[in-house]
């Protein structure tokens, strides 16, 4: 994987700003754009026209491996207790997902989304300082989707390319967990790339390469 940028997250602390978290982004592909990285669950024939300007400076990875590997990776510059951590992940996933980004415009959308959000949570831990996590997201590219699979109750069907995608957690390197399904991906990802981000520095930061390396390296250094 490549390092497709990095930014710094910070919190206010008894009005003081206080340095978190060095995230940083790397991706099987460059991603310079939002609509980079929701590209791959978007169908690129109902995109191609209102998205040709963009995808002229920015080319699909047609071509390339079917597999696509993006990794979100935190390494925290405080110390950071197991119940601080989940209820932390829990306000940003209520507070800056983007729900027109995860389709989540019905009841059984928005129910499977609680669920897999709940799933994320209980895999969480306590991390000490210098201490790393790591979100790997791994899936298909959209051409797969055209293919279908028979849900476990054979009442429904299900684009194999969501079957085929799966969240990783990991903390210092230890696996924790998987969740399964492009739908938390896509809710995980508006997190960062959607239009109401953690912040707008930090989703400018990880789409920008090395650009802010500086100011990343003096946090690391503390």
């Amino acid at each position: 994987l490549r390092l497709n940028g990095h930014g710094l997250r910070k919190f206010k602390v008894y009005g003081m700003s206080l340095d978190m978290y060095v995230a940083a982004c790397y991706s099987s592909h460059e991603l310079r754009h939002p609509d980079d990285v929701f590209g791959a669950w978007q169908n690129q024939n109902s995109n191609k026209n209102q998205n040709k300007n963009h995808h002229d400076n920015h080319p699909t990875q047609e071509g390339d491996d079917d597999k696509m590997i993006l990794s979100l990776e935190f390494h925290f510059l405080q110390s950071v207790p197991q119940p601080r951590m989940r209820l932390a992940w829990s306000y940003q996933m209520d507070w800056h997902v983007d729900h027109d980004k995860n389709h989540n415009d019905d009841e059984d959308a928005k129910r499977r989304f609680q669920q897999d959000k709940q799933e994320f949570l209980n895999l969480l831990g306590g991390l000490d300082k210098h201490q790393r996590q790591s979100v790997q997201l791994h899936w298909k590219k959209p051409k797969i989707r055209t293919h279908t699979a028979a849900s476990l109750d054979g009442a429904t069907k299900i684009p194999e390319a969501l079957l085929d995608c799966e969240t990783i957690v990991l903390e210092q390197g230890q696996v924790k967990g998987r969740i399964r399904g492009a739908h938390f991906q896509r809710a995980f990802l508006s997190m960062w790339f959607g239009k109401k981000p953690v912040t707008e520095q930090l989703k400018t930061g990880l789409l920008m390469g090395s650009s802010s390396l500086g100011t990343v390296s003096s946090s690391l250094a503390r």
